[in-house]
């Protein structure tokens, strides 16, 4: 059916041989959008992005001064470590590429915060808050989808916490001065994980994977050979 003159085809239903299509045969809304945003507003996308813009800006930007104040404080014993000046980066970037997971386990809760402040006083100081509420749109509801952001990087910052720093527990505790090889590291006392023996001594020498003054404490399992090694 040819629309008439006057007539708004783009308020009219879509038809098919003079009969109304069904909505489950209507193309997707959102542009075409398929997958887990095709049912986001346009709104919920903007403040997710927004969101998202600035915890990144943030956290490189911490990140970045940490790194920057770091490495002119212990300079020298980057360059210890370095036996090649063109190795000097390279142990720089290993030894901060372990130090950033604690930077952000350390600040998590300031990231989040500021991230959403700023978000919130985004759309209020452009007076885009205000219009959404004139459209009926409740306060919560256009911060649904930073309170969701909100909640998926909470997840996030305790699986590093859980599962991330505890793997690489021992590059995080490093500090500058242990780069050395030669240089004894103080040891923490530690159980093993598969023994379950409790490991003590004095010092650590990473150079010749030594333990100055080593002590073993069996568990009640072991009793049998010795209490203690």
């Amino acid at each position: 059916m040819l629309p008439t003159v006057g007539s708004d085809p783009g308020r009219d239903p879509p038809r098919r041989l003079g009969r109304p299509i069904p909505q489950d045969q209507l193309p997707p809304s959102g542009g075409g959008r398929q997958g887990p945003f095709a049912r986001m507003y346009i709104i919920d996308r903007y403040l997710l992005r927004q969101f998202l813009q600035t915890l990144a800006i943030c956290y490189l930007s911490l990140a970045g001064l940490y790194v920057v104040f770091d490495a002119f404080t212990n300079l020298e014993s980057f360059l210890h470590a370095a036996a090649t000046p063109g190795a000097l980066l390279r142990v720089m970037g290993e030894y901060y590429g372990y130090r950033v997971i604690w930077f952000f386990d350390r600040t998590a809760g300031l990231l989040l915060l500021a991230s959403a402040m700023f978000t919130v006083a985004w759309i209020q100081r452009h007076n885009e808050l205000v219009a959404l509420q004139a459209a009926g749109i409740s306060k919560l509801r256009v911060l649904r989808p930073v309170i969701g952001a909100a909640v998926v990087f909470i997840a996030l910052a305790a699986a590093n916490r859980e599962l991330l720093m505890p793997r690489f527990r021992s590059q995080i505790a490093r500090k500058p001065q242990d780069l050395l090889a030669d240089r004894p590291r103080e040891l923490s006392p530690q159980f093993a994980q598969r023994t379950d023996i409790l490991i003590r001594g004095k010092a650590t020498f990473a150079a010749n994977q030594r333990i100055e003054a080593p002590s073993f404490l069996l568990p009640p399992e072991l009793d049998y050979y010795a209490r203690q090694i």
